[in-house]
């Protein structure tokens, strides 16, 4: 048993419908059309629960690529802390939650840090495009770097603290 189902078309292409149609059987063009279309969202559906896995994987992936830059900037994080007043270090801890570590990278971090990290972004950008193409680009490295910066400072401060 068939069902019938109306469909819309624009009017140029009914007038070019019409010019062919004892050549073509619409019905078939348009039952053939809808089950590829059916068969595609079937695959997509089917697909989704992989999702997951994959991004879990690709995402450890990166982090992987990119630990030698958060750890750069672990040990930059260190060398600032040591540079920073009790007032500047305790409110970055505080706030530690509430900012992302790169716009805390872009409060706390030193100066001799900061140009660091502008002077070799721009050839760590070429270098990892080169190696990696979009893979691991500079704002992935920039994001992995301060979070290894913010990682070394509440380190320092973590050991420091209760000794104060």
């Amino acid at each position: 048993m068939a069902q019938r189902v109306n469909i819309s078309v624009p009017d140029d292409l009914f007038g070019k419908m019409q010019i062919f149609k004892d050549r073509l059987n619409i019905s078939r063009i348009c039952q053939g059309a809808i089950m590829r279309a059916i068969k595609l969202e079937e695959i997509k559906e089917k697909a989704m629960p992989d999702i997951e896995n994959l991004a879990v994987r690709l995402r450890k992936e990166r982090e992987d690529t990119g630990q030698v830059f958060k750890e750069e900037g672990f040990k930059d994080g260190i060398k600032d802390a040591y540079k920073m007043g009790f007032e500047e270090i305790y409110t970055l801890q505080l706030h530690q939650d509430a900012e992302s570590p790169k716009e805390l990278f872009d409060w706390y971090a030193s100066k001799q840090t900061k140009e660091k990290v502008e002077r070799q972004s721009h050839e760590e950008g070429e270098k990892i495009e080169a190696d990696f193409g979009p893979f691991l680009g500079f704002d992935d490295i920039r994001d992995l770097y301060s979070r290894g910066w913010l990682d070394g400072v509440l380190h320092t401060w973590n050991q420091v603290k209760d000794k104060l």
